[in-house]
């Protein structure tokens, strides 16, 4: 099935900033199917998931899906040196890696290094990851939605991240679901 996104901003002086986003309107129905084959690929509660990926509809259904299986949902930054980028996916003891197609051969540079991962999601078509290399289209077409919704307790991580390294090796921060959940409600403050 295929899908298109596309998203665009605007900014003009002394006016706020809108941010468009169009989709197909099944979009709302891929974080269940992504949750459905995160969980029948072996990913449990507690397990962290990378994701090396640009800001795109496939990224936002990732970050929709990961925590909600009770998995840790980690976005790894895509400007980071190798080395980082290879410190920071050990440290966290990433599972799986799910990448953008164009930022593969970034990846690939690092893999053979990296000890934790035991299968890549690629959104696209490219080539280069050594071990289970899944394709993105391909897990989702084979789910149905009917995913049932875990009880998720409040206090286990949701996600995480990481600094750049500045001042030594990336330090991490893991935020759960209750905190994750407060910071959105105050965004509704008026």
């Amino acid at each position: 099935m295929a899908r298109k996104s596309t998203a665009q901003a605007r900014w003009q002086p002394g006016q706020e900033r809108v941010s468009t986003v169009r989709a197909s309107a099944s979009w709302h129905l891929e974080p269940e199917n992504w949750r459905a084959a995160l969980r029948r690929i072996g990913v449990r509660p507690g397990d962290r998931v990378g994701t090396f990926c640009w800001n795109t509809l496939e990224h936002l259904e990732a970050c929709l899906a990961v925590p909600c299986i009770g998995a840790v949902l980690h976005t790894l930054n895509v400007r980071l040196f190798a080395d980082q980028l290879a410190y920071i996916i050990n440290h966290a003891e990433d599972r799986v890696v799910i990448v953008d197609e164009s930022l593969v051969p970034g990846l690939a540079k690092v893999a053979k290094g990296l000890r934790s991962v035991e299968c890549y999601i690629v959104i696209g078509a490219g080539d280069g990851l050594p071990g289970d290399v899944l394709r993105y289209e391909d897990l989702l077409a084979a789910e149905r939605p009917s995913y049932e919704w875990p009880e998720i307790d409040e206090r286990p991580a949701a996600g995480m991240c990481y600094t750049s390294g500045t001042t030594g090796n990336p330090k991490g921060v893991v935020y759960s679901h209750r905190s994750t959940f407060l910071h959105s409600m105050t965004l509704c403050e008026p």
